[in-house]
């Protein structure tokens, strides 16, 4: 976070790491739920913790002060599910957050009174649930989410429209997406990573090429990818 704090989201709890020990908090904290699915400090230093019953929003000192937290934001406060999977500030400072049956959005400047900010998008998909595990912007601005058992959405007015098929993605599952400053788009996905160049990337037209095991990745399945600052590196998570 802004202080240098590094915290760690798991299966059971959250950490914090001070100096040389990890602090742990959970529900007996005002945590919404101990399976933290995603972590989120946005523009306006306030701590999003997505978990599997509902989302907190605080301040990381009020959570390592052990200071009261506001109640889990929920259902009940216009999310789509409780259970959250993903968490997102983009371009504009909108929140969204990515669920099981879509995306809820947050917008810090909208004039609706108390908690009811929330606006939901359900994607209906046929052949089971799908999870919202990823979002990103391309270089024109457009928001994409990606999702297990689902692929690729882009987002428009009117709500989330199938995309993986427009660009040749052939990933049914996208858990990580990063966007270049080339224009590039990159998919974390059970099949590896898929790397898409537009047409106007400055290379030889659209194309999508696959990096996997054959190539040297240590595993086809990725989970995260992170872009460091000078995007010279590349880290991904399998």
């Amino acid at each position: 976070d802004q202080a240098g704090i590094l915290w760690v989201g798991t299966n059971d709890g959250l950490f914090a790491k001070m100096d040389l020990a990890f602090l742990t908090f959970s529900t007996r904290n005002g945590i919404a739920g101990n399976q933290i699915n995603s972590l989120l400090t946005d523009r306006n230093n306030n701590f999003w913790i997505a978990t599997n019953n509902g989302l907190t929003r605080c301040l990381p000192d009020d959570i390592l002060e052990y200071k009261w937290l506001p109640p889990p934001i929920t259902v009940e406060d216009g999310l789509l599910n409780n259970e959250s999977f993903s968490l997102y500030q983009d371009k504009d400072g909108i929140i969204w957050i990515g669920s099981r049956e879509g995306v809820s959005k947050f917008d810090p400047a909208s004039r609706s009174s108390g908690r009811k900010k929330f606006v939901s998008f359900p994607i209906r998909k046929e052949g089971g649930e799908l999870q919202i595990r990823s979002f990103a912007e391309d270089k024109n601005g457009n928001l994409l989410a990606g999702a297990y058992n689902g692929g690729l959405f882009i987002y428009s007015d009117t709500g989330f429209t199938e995309y993986g098929s427009r660009i040749g993605l052939p990933a049914n599952t996208v858990f990580s997406i990063i966007s270049d400053q080339k224009g590039n788009l990159w998919f974390g996905t059970l099949d590896g990573v898929f790397v898409y160049t537009s047409p106007d990337s400055g290379g030889d037209g659209a194309h999508m090429q696959v990096i996997n095991e054959a190539s040297g990745l240590s595993s086809d399945l990725v989970y995260l990818m992170v872009m460091d600052e000078n995007e010279k590196h590349l880290w991904i998570g399998t």
